[in-house]
């Protein structure tokens, strides 16, 4: 179980925690008192699954994100790169993938100078088959490629927050569309 993310919920709509109480209550009809949330946000308490159902829908939020499960904000930018990073190298053997297919066209409307698998190539130009074997390993500098070439995916905060609490389906998804 997750930790219950009611804190961030709260303060993101500006309210106290008798604020929100109130607003559960007049306005949402559930009857939450400010104690309860405070035993909530500090972890004392969590909800039963039907409290937890009643309070994401009073919040208008997932119960898995209200639950705390999926991703945390700070896990989104190393997920994002590992996410380009498996999607394009190792994918690339299945060409029907939405997403491999996605980031290449990307990569192609660029140009040829944006090509990743110039990161993996020896002094001739070929691939490096150790990098190959090595199912081409991430490191700062490709790092840096996805980072630099998919700045839309790192820089939107909008973006960003629709990811925090999805799982890798749901990114999958977004970041594909």
């Amino acid at each position: 179980m997750g930790t219950l993310r009611l804190k961030s919920i709260r303060n993101k709509m500006g309210f106290t925690q008798e604020e929100l109480a109130n607003y559960l209550q007049e306005v949402k009809h559930l009857k939450i008192s400010r104690g309860t949330i405070a035993k909530y946000e500090s972890g004392v308490n969590f909800p039963s699954k039907r409290t937890l159902k009643a309070l994401s829908d009073a919040l208008e939020v997932s119960e898995d994100f209200l639950a705390g499960k999926g991703l945390q904000t700070e896990d989104i930018e190393e997920v994002l790169l590992d996410f380009l990073q498996k999607n394009f190298f190792i994918s690339y053997i299945n060409t029907n993938d939405k997403a491999h297919n996605a980031i290449k066209n990307y990569l192609g409307y660029l140009g040829e100078d944006y090509e990743p698998y110039n990161f993996y190539k020896d002094n001739n130009g070929d691939l490096n088959t150790v990098m190959v074997n090595a199912k081409f390993p991430r490191y700062e500098a490709i790092d840096n490629f996805w980072k630099t070439n998919f700045k839309f995916l790192f820089e939107d905060k909008k973006f960003k927050e629709t990811l925090v609490g999805s799982n890798k389906a749901e990114l999958r998804e977004k970041v594909t569309k």
